[in-house]
This record gives structure tokens, sequence and C-alpha cells, in this order.
């Protein structure tokens, strides 16, 4: 009794909530990313973009034997990419406060719902691309309602991986 690690999930009201913030932050970093991007940090946003398709379409290939070596990969381009994108966004106190958000609900805890079925780990991939082609473009609308749309989904995902894990509605 009393010996061992135990895990606490999120809340769903945390996941809600901090994802929410996250999305509204991250789209503010991906508007003045539009204005202040690099050519070098386009170019680090397209080959994170790159391994995730990579990834992708190695699950789609053959789901049942896909290697769970590959997930360090998958955390490595998201962390890439969502880091540029703040880097890209000039502003130097926006990566500490998005780090004080993932002490609250880690970011890969999304990956629970996406190792286990390929076209969500094909529309994540997507969706990076979408977010990725605005940066390029410049459209910081598009680049902005695009990511508000990737965390809100990556929210609903972390809440149906919950649901299923904990048996309870959110």
């Amino acid at each position: 009794a009393n010996r061992g690690a135990r895990v606490t999930l999120p809340s769903a009201r945390d996941v809600i909530e901090v994802y929410r913030l996250r999305g509204v932050l991250e789209a503010y970093a991906a508007t003045a990313a539009c204005q202040l991007i690099t050519s070098a940090q386009l170019a680090r946003l397209q080959q994170a973009h790159e391994m995730f398709e990579e990834l992708a379409s190695a699950q789609s290939t053959d789901p049942e034997t896909w290697p769970a070596e590959k997930r360090p990969r998958w955390y490595e381009a998201n962390d890439q990419f969502h880091a540029v994108i703040i880097e890209a966004s000039g502003n130097t106190h926006l990566l500490e406060v998005i780090d004080n958000l993932h002490r609250k609900i880690p970011k890969n805890l999304t990956w629970l719902g996406l190792d286990s079925e390929p076209r969500r780990l094909a529309r994540n991939a997507a969706e990076h691309g979408q977010i990725l082609a605005a940066i390029a473009a410049g459209d910081a609308a598009a680049a902005s309602t695009h990511l508000l749309e990737h965390a809100q989904r990556a929210s609903e995902l972390l809440l149906r991986v919950l649901d299923e894990t904990t048996g309870s509605a959110p």
C-alpha cells in the first residue's frame, strides 16, 4: 500500500482550457510568423512537415507492424514544427508561456489517439501542412485559423482518449 507511481490524468476542463489557450497563443505566433519568418526557419518548418508525412505514410502502409520507435520521431517533428512557429513570431516570452501550459497538459498526450489510428495520424500531418502552406504564403488569417482548428482537434482527440481510458464521459 502507498507505494509505486500513480499517473494522474488531466480533467476534461483542464484539457479544454489549456488547448484553447495554447491555440490562441500559437495562432498569435503564426500570425506574426507570416511576416517575420526567415528562409532558414521556413526550411525547418518544411523539414518537420516532411517528417510528419513520411511517418503517416509508413503507418498507413502497415499499421499493425508500425514500430513504436517511430514515436520519438513524431515527437521531434511536432516539437520542431511548433517551436519554429513560436521562434519565428519574434516574441521571446511566448515560448515560456506555452511551455508552462505543457507542464499542465503534456503536448504529446495526443499521441495516445494518433498512434492507434492511421487516419488520425494522416489528418494531423495534413493539418501541419495547411499551417505550413499558410505561413509560407504569408496568409496570417489562414495560419491563425488553421492553428486554432489544430488545437481544437487535438483537444477533442485527447478528450476522446481520456474518455476511453477512464470510461467516463468528460
